[in-house]
């Protein structure tokens, strides 16, 4: 159904890569291309009035149960955390802690997380291949604090953990 500010909504369940899906979409109308939006805020609220009861409920249930698996403990190297939340206020617990150039001691529990931590960035392998050591120092792209891998050879690349 078509509104009088001739806009027509979708609404579907969640699922793995719905966002990119239907931020891709595009469907020829009349042969005209229309391009997907994804709704937001006050646009979402007033779509979804529009759905029967039990569409809102279904939408919401699913909501709720991908909020709690969002929030299921985190099990990082040999460390364990309640949610990302605390994970993230470890590591910038750990950023805080140091003074600027200061190394991490390789057999520290913090060097052994931030390391575990880099696995699960998306250049992680390369960001790890040749690391003898991490440091704590401001970034060179802001007035922000990073972490530096030392590399063999005495070569530092920053690194940003939040891609993690």
């Amino acid at each position: 159904e078509v509104n009088d500010k001739a806009q027509c909504f979708v609404a579907a369940p969640p699922f793995d890569g719905d966002m990119q899906f239907f931020e891709a979409c595009e469907i020829e109308l009349g042969g005209a291309k229309v391009k997907g939006e994804i709704c937001y805020g006050e646009q979402l609220q007033q779509t979804l009035k529009t759905l029967p009861k039990h569409v809102r409920d279904k939408r919401e249930r699913e909501s709720r149960k991908r909020q709690k698996e969002r929030n299921r403990p985190i099990l990082i190297g040999n460390q364990k955390f309640v949610n990302v939340g605390a994970l993230r206020g470890k590591v910038k617990e750990i950023l805080n802690s140091r003074s600027d150039g200061e190394q991490l001691k390789p057999e520290g529990t913090d060097f052994k997380l931030i390391m575990a931590l880099l696995e699960f960035h998306p250049k992680g392998s390369e960001k790890i291949q040749g690391t003898r050591g991490i440091k704590v120092a401001k970034s060179v792209q802001g007035d922000s604090r990073c972490f530096y891998m030392i590399k063999e050879g005495g070569q530092e690349e920053d690194v940003s953990v939040k891609k993690c």
